[in-house]
């Protein structure tokens, strides 16, 4: 490390939602430090891949400075944190951005101070990138897609309820899925599609809206399990539910609890811890000088009803 200045400023305080420094791991850390700009910390799936990204700063026994925006689409406050890091010279910075052109900036100014930066679950359009860690999200929503289709017997009506279209995560969502459906499913309409940026509010608002204006929807697809949840919300309110097969996408806790009790159909699965674990694990490989692979693909399924438990006891879930 090349030496941390005494504090954070004052803009960091404010924006800050967690702090947590993790070292004495299995491995020599050389006083490494590295930077972890989350995009969330009170999102269920980014808590299971902050947890990742905590193990893999205890394995390494690394010195982990993670930071969360207080809103998931808040790049003012990422753009702080990150300038924030830099002026505090950790070793390396992995960054999970709330949108993928707007943090170009910030990552250049880092790629000047020699700090190298990884990009976890979202890409970065811009910069010199060491690493990018997540699923392939386009050939995730792809199977989804598929799957939906399969469920239909290739016709029906489907409604696509989309996080931000601003971010490459939430455009490949929406591409991969609705790219497939439309070159191979000619009896699948698409009815209607909303970008939520990521909030659930304003899903539960689109379903609520989808459901007044179509009397027939036989599936909805939702880009992440927060908007599943609350698409979910509004499907039995209608009184609709035995209507309409739910996807979902992340496999979130409440999401899988929700298929357990026959409410979700199917939820596209990302290894979340993984996410997050690569992810410091290829900062710390950066950091040291180490090579690391320009793209790690941690990998998808469909999990269902069928393969639900199996899926929770692999991945060390936790299901209230």
């Amino acid at each position: 490390m090349k030496g941390l200045t005494k504090g954070f400023s004052i803009v960091l305080m404010l924006l800050m939602v967690t702090m947590t420094v993790t070292a004495g791991g299995a491995q020599e850390s050389d006083g490494i430090v590295i930077g972890y700009a989350t995009k969330s910390a009170t999102n269920q799936g980014w808590i299971i891949i902050n947890n990742g990204a905590k193990q893999a700063a205890a394995d390494y026994g690394v010195e982990l400075l993670m930071v969360g925006p207080p809103r998931e689409n808040d790049i003012a406050g990422q753009l702080g944190v990150v300038e924030d890091m830099i002026n505090s010279q950790v070793d390396a910075i992995a960054i999970a951005p709330t949108d993928s052109s707007a943090i170009v900036v910030a990552v250049e100014k880092a790629n000047k101070a020699g700090i190298p930066v990884v990009a976890v679950d979202t890409a970065i359009k811009g910069g010199d990138i060491a690493s990018y860690v997540a699923t392939d999200n386009y050939l995730a929503a792809s199977v989804g897609a598929a799957w939906m289709a399969e469920q239909l017997g290739g016709t029906g009506n489907v409604v696509m309820i989309n996080g931000m279209i601003a971010q490459e995560t939430g455009a490949a969502r929406r591409d991969g899925f609705y790219d497939l459906m439309k070159r191979d499913y000619p009896g699948i309409e698409i009815i209607m599609e909303v970008a939520t940026d990521w909030q659930a509010e304003r899903a539960m608002a689109a379903m609520e809206d989808a459901l007044q204006a179509h009397d027939v929807i036989d599936g909805v697809f939702c880009a992440w399990d927060g908007g599943t949840i609350a698409a979910l919300s509004a499907i039995e309110q209608s009184g609709r539910s035995d209507d309409i097969v739910l996807l979902g996408f992340d496999c979130a806790p409440d999401a899988l609890k929700a298929m357990k009790q026959g409410k979700v159909q199917g939820d596209v699965a990302q290894f979340l811890y993984m996410i997050g674990y690569k992810g410091i694990e290829a900062a710390v490989k950066a950091a040291k000088g180490e090579p690391v692979e320009k793209r790690i693909d941690t990998g998808t399924m469909i999990v269902t009803p069928e393969n639900v438990d199996a899926f929770i006891e692999d991945n060390h879930l936790t299901i209230n």
